[in-house]
């Protein structure tokens, strides 16, 4: 859960070239959590949004990210205006 929280930059990004180095010599599945997007599109394969209790939409990473479903394009761009409101 998310692992990189409260870390500076190089630090970040050295853990996360170390999870994608394992990942290519051991072959694991990993469940990151995270609310750092840009990071995430960066190492994740496949990747799921939660909202509202349920699983929005799930698939590659790039699907994700060029997904035209407004919940996820709101999330990504961290714009307050869509179907994701504040309660």
């Amino acid at each position: 859960d998310e692992p990189t929280t409260g870390l500076d930059p190089v630090l970040v990004n050295t853990i996360h070239g170390l999870i994608v180095d394992l990942h290519a010599k051991f072959a694991f599945t990993a469940v990151m959590v995270s609310h750092e997007i840009p990071e995430i599109f960066k190492i994740a394969q496949k990747v799921a949004m939660l909202y509202d209790g349920r699983i929005v939409e799930a698939g590659p990473a790039e699907a994700i990210q060029n997904s035209p479903n407004p919940v996820i394009q709101q999330f990504i761009r961290g714009d307050p205006e869509g179907p994701i409101h504040l309660r």
